[in-house]
């Protein structure tokens, strides 16, 4: 079968697969991507950090491994983590219950301070790249688990 893939524009990239071909911006390109790279290198993948993947792994840990991965991330990038993700409940109740009382009035003062902000692309993007490096170091030493 005859593959290939071509940029057209700045954000559009055809896919050409035989004689059928899709059109796919840069978001689409890169799923598709990675999509590939998962099914062809399933153990080299999942060490690369996967920020959209988060909010998941942190729903999933036991709340031990909540409470040390919060200890040891910054409190700003936490901060936009927290106002990025405002509209999951279920991780924001899991992270509330991971916080002794002084940390959670703490964080709940600074995103109402934050809630009149418009927090940039780029800075959440930072925020959940260096939280999910964290995070996958934590996990690779050991310290995170899983509930069943």
């Amino acid at each position: 079968m005859d593959i290939s893939v071509n940029k057209t524009g700045q954000n559009t990239y055809v896919v050409a697969l035989g004689e059928k071909r899709a059109v796919l911006n840069d978001k689409d390109m890169k799923k598709l991507l990675r999509q590939v790279v998962e099914t062809l290198l399933p153990d080299v993948i999942k060490f690369a950090p996967r920020p959209e993947d988060l909010p998941i792994r942190l729903k999933h840990a036991n709340i031990v491994s909540v409470q040390t991965f919060l200890r040891s991330v910054d409190h700003a990038e936490l901060i936009v983590f927290l106002k990025a993700t405002e509209k999951d409940a279920m991780l924001q109740k899991k992270i509330q219950a991971a916080l002794d009382p002084a940390a959670r009035k703490a964080i709940t003062e600074d995103l109402a301070q934050l809630a009149k902000a418009e927090q940039p692309p780029a800075m959440v993007e930072r925020a959940f790249k260096h939280l999910t490096i964290k995070f996958n170091e934590l996990d690779a030493s050991g310290v995170i688990a899983y509930e069943s």
